[in-house]
């Protein structure tokens, strides 16, 4: 993430000046991007690995779409079991990455398993899906994720869409990238606006995302968000998949701000804007 200038601190005299100054000088600083570049790691993280749950579900044979081709997120790094019977009228897929970083078609480096539980039809309307990871690692950052996907079926406009809530979860970062603990919990609501005529093919997918949450960031700070304009992910994207929209952060203590991703240009840039004062921060990975 890029360096910024902090703006230089005013002086104070007593404790009351303080306190009114922060009231009326609420200002942009660092602390603002790192909460946010958090925020939205721990989001494309748990993006990542709804669409790997939604990929395994839907292959009839329990395998990713086109595991060993560019259709695919991992290309030939999963393998993919799935099990029917064990457990009446659930089914249990677990995607194994194997224990050593193999490098998938998006470019990051996974290993761990993700574990899913199922239960109903895949995209059945109703059906809910529970998705939790093991010793799963992105990028050498640990991955402790536990979320639910209840499938709303389609809307009026023929796309399909889901209610997703992520539980008290983690990502724990590596020391070459930062070191930390990012935690977070989330109540989204996602519809899938792109992609679903060609089902084998990953990299045409578009998701326009709503809702809320809270957290922490790597360096202990505690926010809660809200999605003001629904945020577009675009899988066609290598560098973050975050191109539009916008949503308000807001540090414990301290006014919203607003973190915009732009206007659907594939970058790994975004913008927050406190006040009258707008900076360009970069998204971590």
């Amino acid at each position: 993430m890029k360096k910024l200038m902090l703006g230089a601190l005013l002086g104070i005299a007593t404790i009351g000046a303080m306190c009114l100054q922060s009231c009326t000088r609420d200002r942009w600083n660092q602390t603002d991007s790192d909460i946010a570049g958090d925020n939205s790691l721990a989001d494309a993280t748990s993006d990542d690995i709804f669409k790997q749950a939604d990929d395994a579900l839907s292959g009839g044979d329990g395998t990713l779409k086109d595991a060993d081709a560019n259709g695919s997120l991992n290309g030939p790094c999963a393998t993919v079991t799935a099990d029917s019977t064990s457990i009446p009228g659930k089914r249990h897929v677990i995607i194994d990455f194997g224990t050593t970083n193999c490098q998938g078609n998006d470019g990051k480096f996974r290993r761990g398993k993700i574990d899913i539980m199922h239960d109903g039809k895949p995209r059945q309307a109703g059906s809910v899906t529970t998705v939790k990871t093991i010793d799963y690692y992105v990028n050498d950052n640990k991955v402790e994720l536990d979320k639910t996907i209840t499938n709303n079926g389609f809307n009026a406009s023929n796309q399909l869409s889901w209610n997703i809530a992520v539980n008290n979860s983690k990502i724990i970062l590596a020391i070459a990238n930062g070191g930390g603990t990012i935690s977070w919990s989330s109540s989204r609501s996602c519809t899938w606006i792109a992609g679903i005529n060609t089902p084998k093919f990953i990299f045409d997918d578009k998701y326009e995302i709503s809702g809320d949450g809270s957290g922490t960031d790597a360096k202990g700070n505690s926010y809660t968000m809200k999605i003001t304009s629904p945020i577009v992910i675009d899988f066609s994207c290598n560098q973050s998949r975050f191109v539009k929209g916008f949503f308000e952060i807001t540090p414990n203590g301290k006014a919203a701000r607003v973190i915009d991703f732009g206007n659907g240009t594939c970058d790994n840039l975004a913008s927050i804007t406190v006040g009258k004062t707008t900076k360009t921060f970069t998204l971590k990975k």
